[in-house]
C-alpha cells in the first residue's frame, strides 16, 4: 500500500478492490485447471463451461505436477493480464485523466494465504495536479500451500503404484490436512478434486482439481 492523497483516494480504493477480486479469480482459475491459467498438453476436457481443460498430473507413468513456483508464476500472470478488465479504462472516473502502465505481480503461496504484491503504475491528473500510484497488494486467506502439500504427498504415493488409486493413502493424507478429496471417473482418466471447507472463494468452498491417467 501507499500513502495516498485524499484527492485520488477513491481511485486507489477502486484499484485495490480490483486487485483483491482479480486475486480471488486467479486462485479460482488455477484450481479449476490444475495450477495454470491455461493448462499445457496433455490435458483432459472436464468442465463443459470451460475451454481450458484440466492438467494431468499422472500421464504415461510420469509425474507432471507443476512446482509451487510455477503455480505462483501462473497466478502472477493471471493478475497481470486480467486486472485491466476489472479497472475497465477507469470509466468510473470521467473527470480524471488516468494512464496506466503494465502491471507486474509477485505472488507468494504461504501457509493459510496467498499474497499478491502488484506493481501497477498509474498516473492521475486533473487540472494542473498530477498524482502517481503504483504499489498495491492483496492477501487472500486460502490454504493453497496446504493443498499443494497434500497433493504432493498424494502424488508421491501415486508414483509408488501407478496403475491404481490408493484409497487408504487418500484417507490418511486428507485426514492429516483436514480436507476432502472427491473423485470423478471419465473415459480419459480420473479427476480429483481437493476440497477445503476452511478456504472460501466467492463465498464457496475452494476446490483444486487435477487428473490422473491410469494404464
Amino acid at each position: 500500500g501507499e500513502n495516498v492523497n485524499p484527492d485520488v483516494k477513491p481511485i486507489y480504493s477502486f484499484v485495490q478492490s480490483c486487485i483483491e477480486q482479480t486475486g480471488d479469480d486467479a486462485i479460482y482459475q488455477v484450481g479449476k485447471t490444475g495450477g495454470y491459467v491455461i493448462p499445457p498438453d496433455p490435458r483432459i476436457k472436464f468442465d463443459e463451461n470451460s475451454d481450458e481443460g484440466l492438467a494431468f498430473y499422472l500421464y504415461d507413468k510420469e509425474n507432471l505436477m507443476p512446482s509451487k513456483e510455477k503455480i505462483q508464476d501462473e497466478l502472477s500472470k493471471y493478475m497481470d493480464s486480467f486486472i485491466y478488465f476489472c479497472v475497465s479504462d477507469f470509466r468510473e472516473f470521467p473527470s480524471f485523466n488516468i494512464t496506466q502502465a503494465e502491471a507486474k505481480t509477485n505472488t507468494k503461496i504461504e501457509n493459510g494465504k496467498v499474497i499478491f504484491d502488484v506493481n501497477y503504475p498509474i498516473q492521475i491528473s486533473k487540472g494542473n495536479k498530477v498524482y502517481s500510484i503504483k504499489k498495491f497488494d492483496a492477501v487472500v486467506p486460502v490454504r493453497l500451500n496446504e493443498i499443494y502439500s497434500l497433493m504432493t504427498e498424494l502424488m508421491d504415493e501415486q508414483m509408488q503404484k501407478q496403475d491404481a488409486v490408493c484409497l487408504n493413502c487418500i484417507h490418511d493424507i486428507t485426514n492429516k490436512y483436514d480436507m476432502k478429496v472427491k473423485m470423478m471417473d471419465s473415459e480419459e482418466g480420473i479427476v480429483f478434486g481437493v476440497l477445503d471447507e476452511k478456504s472460501k472463494i466467492n463465498n464457496a468452498d475452494y476446490v483444486f482439481y487435477f487428473a490422473n491417467k491410469y494404464d
